[in-house]
């Protein structure tokens, strides 16, 4: 059955978002389940072509934006990039079996690089609106994790060799309250108990940096949350204290849930991702100021919420 967003989901974005169950695997982990083979996470793996032609993670299925995104819609004009979730579903599930990706099989997300993670979180993020957030991880420092755990990488099979992944099947429900629609967020962006963190860079939130002509800050009462703050210098994820002190910084209150924005909904997914790790209940505005800022809704200028 095809489930819309437009049908059978659009009650259900102006639900609340709830706990998430994203978390991170570390590559000692990772290294152990695929030796034992018997309980091996299915591996999507996020990258450039040279990365990927130069060696992965042996197994790994290769997933990019454009295999659980779409540009389209009255803001995809020419020339911009605009992500959003197609409108069935079951595209989005065909993409995740043809990996196989199943209900009852962890799945470990991995980005090659560093400037690679908010398509890994984008990547985790999509994969909780299919109903798979208990199932899905985040590599913990990517793929240099893994090879510093002493994992081999291998190139892709040349000539006529070809690795073909079985398939998988999502029986998972959809959860569509891990994203928040333009216009529940209008009304509630002031609502107490909602925290708003803008994933945005501080030129960006400030107003400096225009979004549109005419048209710069952030969305009256977010905070600012770069997502730069959120891995180390070893590319890890800071430790969850940390976390909560950048969401705080932003205020967010230990009892808030947490909507957060960016350009496009990419940046985002990587904040929403640290929110729940962080324990957290927390959604993305996936329309954020590609949307918001072509209307007429207020924006603030300067670094003040």
């Amino acid at each position: 059955m095809q489930i819309r967003i437009l049908s059978a989901l659009t009650a259900l974005l102006l639900l609340p978002p709830t706990l998430s169950g994203q978390s991170l695997m570390q590559a000692d982990e990772l290294f152990m389940r695929i030796s034992d083979g018997a309980d091996a996470p299915v591996v999507l793996w996020v990258g450039v072509d040279d990365a990927w032609e130069t060696g992965h993670i042996p197994g790994a299925r290769r997933i990019a934006l454009g295999d659980v995104a779409v540009s389209r819609g009255e803001y995809a004009e020419a020339g911009s990039v605009v992500l959003d979730l197609p409108l069935e579903l079951d595209d989005l599930r065909r993409e995740f079996e043809a990996r196989s990706v199943s209900s009852d099989r962890d799945v470990v997300v991995v980005f090659d690089a560093p400037r690679r993670l908010t398509q890994a979180t984008r990547v985790v993020w999509t994969l909780a609106v299919l109903g798979m957030a208990d199932r899905t991880y985040l590599l913990d420092g990517g793929q240099a994790a893994w090879v510093e755990a002493g994992g081999s990488l291998t190139p892709p099979p040349s000539g006529t060799q070809r690795f073909i992944p079985y398939q998988g099947e999502i029986t998972t429900e959809p959860d569509a309250e891990r994203l928040v629609a333009l216009g529940w967020l209008a009304r509630e962006y002031r609502a107490d108990g909602l925290g708003v963190v803008d994933a945005r860079s501080g030129a960006s939130y400030s107003g400096e940096r225009e979004e549109f002509p005419g048209r710069a800050g952030h969305i009256p009462g977010a905070g600012s949350m770069p997502i730069e703050l959120l891995l180390g210098d070893d590319g890890r994820m800071i430790p969850t204290d940390q976390i909560r002190e950048l969401l705080s910084a932003a205020g967010v209150a230990d009892d808030d849930r947490v909507v957060t924005y960016c350009h496009i909904g990419q940046r985002a997914s990587a904040a929403w991702f640290a929110a729940t790790l962080a324990g957290f209940d927390a959604a993305i505005y996936d329309g954020s100021m590609n949307e918001w800022g072509r209307t007429e809704l207020p924006l603030d200028r300067g670094n003040d919420r």
